[in-house]
């Protein structure tokens, strides 16, 4: 990876482990939900759509992740001649 894709990596640690669900709330609209409580809320009328992507954002990570490392270990069985 580059210093680059380390640094994008780097910055989307810390964030409360899903899974994360949209439920309704009796104070928003919509909230995610990871680990029982709310971690996002949005009260616009496309609110669910919006929160459904945000609550993907986990396993978007994880996936972000793995491709990163695959695309690493790629590149360093190129350069070494394919091996």
């Amino acid at each position: 990876m580059t210093d680059k894709d380390n640094e994008i990596i780097a910055r989307l640690k810390g964030f409360t482990p899903g899974p994360w669900q949209v439920q309704m709330s009796a104070y928003s609209n919509y909230v995610v939900c990871g680990r029982g409580y709310p971690v996002v809320k949005d009260d616009r009328p496309d609110g669910k759509s919006n929160l459904q992507l945000v609550a993907a954002a986990p396993d978007l990570h994880r996936i972000a992740t793995e491709q990163a490392a695959e695309i690493a270990r790629l590149r360093a069985a190129l350069a070494k001649g394919g091996q």
